[in-house]
Order: C-alpha cells, then sequence, then structure tokens
C-alpha cells in the first residue's frame, strides 16, 4: 500500500512525526530540512514513503505505512522488517562449510618441511605442491561453476567436503610424489565450487539489506577454518611427530561436517523479494507540491538444483570488462594481495623454522598470530572503516596495504627481537593485509556493476566479481613456483623481501585507484 501526500486541508492540524519514537538505530530526525509531516492522502497501490528519504546508506531508506495515519500521536507509524540473525542455520552452515575446507588445505604448509626431510624432496617441487591444489582451484572454479548451479548450495558442500577428506585421507598413506600430487589436485578441484555455493545460499537465504554484513562473516571462516587448522596440525605433528597423521582428523571432520550440511542446510525453493521505488513531485494550481510514492515488489525464486528464473543476459565482451575506468587496476591489486596472503599461508612456518631457527613445534604456533589477525581485523571491518576512513572503503584498503608493508618490513629488521616481537608483528601484518580482501573482491565490484548497468542497462555483478577473483585466483598458484624458486636460488630472505615489493606495488596501485574515484 503506498499513500499520496497532499497539503493539509484548511484548519485541519497536520500530525508531526516524533523523533523520540525513532529506532536509536536511525538517524533522527529523518528529515533533515523540516519537520515530517503526514497529511490527508488517498489509498494507492505501492508503498508510501516519507516526502523526505534517509539519508543513502542508513538501514532503511523508506518507511511503509500501514494505516493512513498514525494511532497515536506519539508513536512512529512506520513498521520496518526484523533482520535475519546471523545465527540462521544457513549462516552457521555456511561458514562450517568453508571453514572446513581450510581443514584440509592449510595442514600442508605445516607439514612441508618434514614432507621434503622424509621423502627427500626439494623446495621448489614442495612449491609445485601448492600449484597442484590451487591451479585445479581456479580453473574449476572459472570454467565449471555452473556445476554449483546444477547441483545446488547442500549436495555441491557436500561434494567439495566429502571430496576433499577421501583425496587427502589416501594423501597421507601413500609416499610415491605423483600420488601426492593427484590427490592434490582432487582436493583442490572438489573444493572449489564451496565458495559459491555458501554465497549462493546465503544470498537466497538473506534480504539483500543485509548481503554485506554477512559476506563480511563469511570471509572470515577462511581465516577462522586456517587457524583451527594450522592448531590442530601444530598438535598432532608434536605429538606424533610424523607427518602422515597430521590429515587423517582434519579429513575425518570435514567428512562429519559434509554430512552435517547434507542433513542441516535449508533446502528446496526460497524466495527473494526486490522492489524498485519512483518518486514523482506535481505542482498544483494553488502553488503546493504533491508527492506519489510507488514501489514495485517482484519475487524470483532459487530452487535447490536451479539457477533462478532461467532467464540468460548477455556478458559484457573482455573489453567491455576492461574498459570500466579502474577495474585492471584494482584486479591486479587483488591478484597481488591474494599472492601475499597466500605466501604466508604456505611457507610462514617453514619460513620461520629455517630462518628465524625456531623449532618446528613453535614455528607452527607462532605462524598462527597472522591468522588470528586475519581474524579480528576482518570481523571488525565495517567498524574500521566506519570509524576510521569515514566511511570510504577504498581508502581504507590503500592504507591498510602501506600499514602491511611498513609492518613488513620493521618484521625483518627486528626477527631477531624474539618471538613476542615476531607475534606482536605478524598479528599486524596479518589484519592490516587480509582485512583489504573482503573490500577488493566484495564492495568494489558492486561499485563497478552500478557503472556498467548504467551503461549497459543489465545487472552484471556476478560476471564481473567472479571476473575479478578468477584472475587473481592465479596469483596463489604463481606462489607456489615463484616463492620456492625463490628459496632455492636467493635464501628465505629473499622471499621476505618479495614479498614486500609485491605489497608495496599493490598499495601504489591501489592509491592510483583511490585517486581516480
Amino acid at each position: 500500500e503506498s499513500y499520496v501526500f497532499q497539503k493539509p486541508e484548511k484548519g485541519r492540524q497536520p500530525r508531526a512525526f516524533s523523533s523520540l519514537a525513532l529506532p536509536l538505530f536511525l538517524p533522527s530526525p529523518i528529515c533533515q530540512s523540516r519537520p515530517c509531516t503526514l497529511g490527508t492522502g488517498r489509498k494507492t497501490q505501492g508503498a508510501g514513503h516519507c516526502h523526505t528519504a534517509p539519508p543513502p546508506g542508513s538501514l532503511h531508506t523508506s518507511h511503509t505505512l500501514n494505516t493512513p495515519h498514525s494511532s497515536h500521536p506519539h508513536t512512529h507509524p512506520a513498521t520496518f522488517k526484523k533482520m535475519k540473525s546471523l545465527l540462521d542455520p544457513s549462516m552457521v552452515l555456511s561458514f562450517l562449510a568453508y571453514a572446513g575446507t581450510y581443514l584440509l588445505r592449510k595442514p600442508l604448509g605445516v607439514v612441508k618441511a618434514n614432507l621434503g626431510v622424509e621423502l627427500g624432496l626439494s623446495t621448489t617441487v614442495l612449491g609445485c605442491m601448492d600449484i597442484a591444489i590451487l591451479l585445479p582451484y581456479a580453473m574449476v572454479q572459472t570454467m565449471y561453476g555452473s556445476i554449483g548451479d546444477q547441483l545446488g548450495p547442500r549436495k555441491t558442500l557436500t561434494l567439495a567436503l566429502v571430496g576433499s577428506g577421501v583425496a587427502m585421507i589416501f594423501f597421507g598413506n601413500v609416499s610415491s610424489v605423483f600420488i601426492l600430487m593427484l590427490m592434490l589436485f582432487a582436493n583442490g578441484a572438489t573444493q572449489s565450487m564451496a565458495w559459491g555455493a555458501c554465497v549462493k545460499a546465503l544470498s537466497v537465504a538473506y534480504e539483500s539489506a543485509q548481503h554485506a554484513t554477512v559476506m563480511g562473516v563469511l570471509s572470515t571462516s577462511s581465516f577462522a577454518g586456517g587457524l583451527v587448522a594450522t592448531s590442530i596440525s601444530v598438535y598432532l605433528l608434536q605429538t606424533y611427530g610424523s607427518w602422515r597423521t597430521v590429515f587423517f582428523l582434519p579429513s575425518v571432520l570435514s567428512l562429519g561436517i559434509g554430512f552435517i550440511v547434507y542433513t542441516f542446510l535449508p533446502d528446496g525453493a526460497a524466495s527473494k523479494q526486490s522492489s524498485s521505488t519512483t518518486t514523482t513531485t506535481t505542482t498544483n494550481k494553488d502553488g503546493s507540491t504533491t508527492t506519489t510514492t510507488t514501489t514495485v515488489s517482484t519475487t524470483s525464486s532459487l530452487e535447490e538444483g536451479g539457477g533462478g528464473s532461467g532467464s540468460k543476459r548477455e556478458a559484457l565482451t573482455y573489453r567491455e570488462l576492461f574498459a570500466i575506468a579502474m577495474l585492471p587496476e584494482v584486479t591486479l591489486t587483488f591478484f597481488f594481495c591474494k599472492l601475499v596472503r597466500y605466501a604466508f599461508y604456505m611457507w610462514l612456518p617453514m619460513y620461520l623454522n629455517r630462518q628465524l631457527h625456531y623449532d618446528q613445534a613453535t614455528a607452527g604456533w607462532l605462524s598462527t598470530s597472522y591468522e588470528l589477525g586475519a581474524v579480528m581485523a576482518t570481523m571488525a571491518i565495517g567498524f574500521i572503516i566506519r570509524v576510521f576512513f569515514d566511511n570510504s572503503d577504498v581508502k581504507a584498503a590503500v592504507v591498510l596495504l602501506f600499514v602491511s608493508t611498513f609492518s613488513m618490513v620493521v618484521f625483518v629488521w627486528t626477527s631477531s627481537w624474539g618471538p613476542v616481537v615476531n607475534f606482536a608483528l605478524l598479528l599486524i601484518i596479518g589484519g592490516s593485509s587480509n582485512v583489504s580482501d573482503p573490500i577488493l573482491a566484495a564492495t568494489i565490484p558492486v561499485k563497478f556493476a552500478a557503472k556498467a548497468q548504467l551503461q549497459y542497462g543489465r545487472d552484471y555483478t556476478t560476471q564481473i566479481s567472479g571476473f575479478m577473483n578468477g584472475v587473481a585466483g592465479f596469483g596463489p598458484i604463481l606462489e607456489g613456483l615463484v616463492m620456492g624458486l625463490f628459496a632455492d636460488r636467493y635464501g628465505w630472505s629473499a622471499v621476505f623481501n618479495l614479498m614486500i615489493a609485491m605489497c608495496l606495488f599493490a598499495s601504489m596501485v591501489m592509491y592510483r585507484v583511490y585517486r581516480a574515484m
């Protein structure tokens, strides 16, 4: 329902909205220029709105009125839809599922030193193991992502977790380098569909107003999963002394999570409602104005195993993608950020062991500070952007990347000062270098999609974000080969200096983006 707000009749006092009745999370008062009044109106189709909208970016941008007049002079006549809890089964199970994939990805970085000694593998070959898991991860995600749409989130996540668990159980029981590489390939291929399935499950379960929040929470699952995986791996390696025992328990946990997801993840059709609002202002003969606000709601259904309404939209060409202002620069930044992040994931325990001469257990535990910083910073990303960067996510990404670069330089200078200083600096590096990932992977692609929609008249959010993530996904692939070669030829100091140079380059490119946007 909507109402056409007109000038009140003579002799009739309009009812003012009491600012004291507004919810605490809304700006008060909503109408900044003059008191918001509700006059007489006639009932029409749509949804009624206050004549002055709240500021862009606020939690609610419109009010739906159930009656033409407030039942009480001090009661706000608007009603607000209750937001779904972050403890909804879809959120909890999606978070658990994607964190579970890291139970079988992170342990490889912990056991590399033992694996190389027992099987006589060079650092270059160990780096190729990273490629064996990351190459199929990027390729399958880019080329066969439609499989996830056909199976639906529940079955896709189950396949990812069970397939990875089975592959890594075999990984811990063979010695052939070829079979080890093959099992890592299977692990990466099955895990590749997990992220898209989680995003799809949450986009269906939550209204669009909550998507930014839930995707930010979901992105922390990789850091939380990596932290848990590292802790379990270090404990098993320290207790049993063999790298083979490290993979069995995480694999069993992955199988268990897969069973839980298949059993409890909400299934069936789920509807998403979207609305478009049109406001028309008409000047009457007597000089007064009449404002008409109409809301048109549409509902689409996404079913398990289906991709939505089935309509096909024309995709942007690569030339059109690169023609979007600053998209190549942001994609390049994302590429190097992912490369550096995976270098820390895969090589930090070995660097601490070989270069700083910590024993393997201490190196493993100390490396968790990087994931811990990432989790803390990513969970607080909304607060950080709002309080310290005046709601500018691009500015936040620039500053934090420079902070990460400087912190890495300080870490090299103070590496001999002991584990406390090392832990603190790795905590800062993990937070500052990883907090930009949700910005580069989600927030900025949405802005690019809005530009593309204005130019081409279609919504290309999925294609643009997928393209940027796909290109950036090749950074971790090169990481395995490049870092291994540098460690063999130039030593571990050169590896860390290379990461500093890459992070500095990404910071400078992102600064150019900030100046342009």
